[in-house]
């Protein structure tokens, strides 16, 4: 799958103290890029001695947040690559402890420099273990190096962040922008339903009651771009009611974007067209009921007719197929079974395949 490059969005309106942390972490978005970060610091190669490490060791577990931030910076000082094992375990602890805190550092600026920092050596580590705390003190709104390991897990991390957006009203921004950098940018890591369940994903943030966060799906799309999404977002230009101070913003951002994604799918063989219109389907029959599930195996079927058809040339009966495959699609919304948002991605989709095989 492309991967083309992802820029993130302004995190999602928050605390004070939040955009504080936000803002002091941007500060080495520069160096958060690549997964195998660099400390912010200047560094020396030579790396801690016994001493040096029992003195973070101690400076991590001070009641004093200062004595922290002096810990993680000595820490970070001493190496240009992997953080040692052994300071792991700290780091996740740390991360915990200051996730389980209630604090009272309401715009003090040195304070979220620390969390910024110890945030940015959490991902250093490259451990697993340290996602919750980096999730629960907002990490994801920090830079696109942050997100981007988070969501290099895949399909173990879902459930956190299904949860995070569950939780925390004003993360659902955020969470909607790191489903879209997972599937844009590790998508050939997931495996098809991994793909799916992202989609999913996706697809219910168009529903979302909030217009901000219905507009930064639309930006989320487009700067993957997940070209697959394009009839969903030109819905959400059409008719999307969401105003902000008087000015229609999911359609306004939906439009911006359309140009795009229209040159993205344009871009896309057949072949890799019908692989998206599958995962899709896939998407919109996980944990089909009785009813649907008869639905969905129909949608199977002639979406499988229309791959195998294409695959030998025969575009006459993979158009065909496709017509089928709409029909039901249709039909299965006027049924109630579907809801219109994904119906319209599915037939738009299977749309869009037609036009690609016999256009006008």
């Amino acid at each position: 799958m492309h991967t083309p490059p992802f820029t993130p969005a302004p995190p999602a309106i928050g605390s004070h103290v939040r955009r504080t942390i936000a803002a002091a972490a941007l500060l080495c978005a520069c160096v958060l890029a690549p997964l195998t970060a660099r400390p912010l610091l200047a560094q020396s190669p030579s790396g801690l001695s016994a001493v040096g490490f029992d003195s973070v060791r101690v400076g991590l577990t001070s009641g004093d947040w200062n004595e922290r931030h002096a810990a993680l910076a000595r820490l970070n000082a001493a190496y240009v690559g992997p953080l040692p094992g052994v300071v792991v375990p700290w780091i996740v602890a740390t991360l915990g402890r200051e996730a389980a805190t209630i604090h009272d550092h309401e715009g003090d600026e040195d304070f979220g420099e620390y969390l910024g920092e110890l945030v940015f050596t959490g991902v250093r580590t490259g451990d697993a273990r340290t996602i919750p705390g980096i999730l629960a003190l907002d990490g994801l709104s920090m830079s696109t190096g942050v997100a981007a390991f988070v969501v290099s897990q895949g399909r173990s991390v879902m459930p956190a962040l299904d949860s995070l957006a569950a939780t925390r009203e004003d993360r659902a921004s955020d969470v909607a922008e790191a489903y879209g950098l997972m599937y844009a940018r590790y998508g050939a890591r997931l495996t098809r339903e991994d793909s799916a369940q992202v989609l999913r994903r996706l697809v219910a943030v168009a529903y979302h009651p909030s217009p901000v966060v219905r507009a930064q799906l639309a930006y989320v799309v487009g700067r993957g771009p997940i070209p697959e999404l394009l009839p969903l977002i030109a819905e959400l230009a059409a008719s999307d009611s969401g105003q902000l101070n008087g000015v229609y913003i999911v359609r306004k951002d939906a439009a911006m974007v359309l140009p795009e994604l229209t040159r993205a799918r344009a871009a896309l063989p057949v072949s890799a067209l019908l692989d998206r219109l599958t995962a899709l389907t896939g998407a919109a029959c996980n944990d089909a009921d009785r009813l649907l599930r008869w639905h969905c195996g129909a949608l199977a079927v002639s979406l499988g007719s229309a791959v195998r058809l294409a695959a030998i040339g025969q575009t006459r009966l993979a158009v065909a197929a496709l017509d089928v495959y709409r029909g039901i699609a249709r039909r299965t919304a006027a049924e109630g079974l579907l809801p219109r948002l994904t119906t319209v991605t599915l037939d738009g989709s299977a749309a869009g395949v037609v036009e690609r095989l016999a256009p006008r």
